[in-house]
């Protein structure tokens, strides 16, 4: 089963959208969606998912990931918010 993210890249200014199957790991995930923008090694990451209350959640887990994953209903889009943030 497939989900669409739209994945919202705060600091570059950009929208992109793709698809997920929602059996991957939230490292494949994190990996995934980080290897979209560029970066170093001075740069860290905030990646939110935009909740059923119109919420913004932090998601640095593979337990957090699965409870977004949990509640985007099917052939519905996953909204997530990347912020980078200079060390």
């Amino acid at each position: 089963l497939m989900i669409g993210i739209k994945a919202y890249f705060v600091s570059q200014e950009q929208v992109r959208r793709f698809a997920i199957s929602k059996d991957i790991s939230f490292d494949q995930f994190k990996t995934l969606t980080l290897s979209l923008i560029p970066s170093n090694d001075k740069h860290t990451h905030q990646i939110l998912y935009l909740d059923n209350e119109r919420d913004w959640i932090l998601v640095n887990s593979k337990v957090e990931f699965s409870e977004a994953l949990r509640i985007t209903p099917d052939n519905s889009l996953l909204r997530i918010k990347i912020v980078t943030h200079v060390t």
